[in-house]
């Protein structure tokens, strides 16, 4: 499987999943984690959404602030990138 931007895929799902994931830690004003810095914000946020609506992330709605995290989808891509 082939994806765009595979490199900035890999600093999204390492993110996810080392990190207590809030959507505002997703912010760059707020991020400094691996190589995101070197990403715009919405480069980083459109990616986020896509792996959500590939089912490679799920958000959790009912805390106050809404939290990321892989799937299990996300945790066989995840395992597959960083194996």
């Amino acid at each position: 499987m082939v994806f765009e931007d595979e490199k900035l895929l890999r600093e999204v799902l390492l993110f996810v999943k080392n990190v207590d994931t809030k959507i505002n830690d997703m912010s760059l004003e707020v991020i400094d984690f691996g190589e995101l810095q070197n990403y715009t914000k919405n480069e980083v946020f459109l990616k986020l959404y896509w792996l959500e609506e590939n089912g490679y992330l799920s958000r959790n709605n009912k805390l106050a602030e809404k939290r990321y995290t892989l799937t299990l989808k996300g945790n066989f891509l995840y395992d597959r990138m960083f194996s």
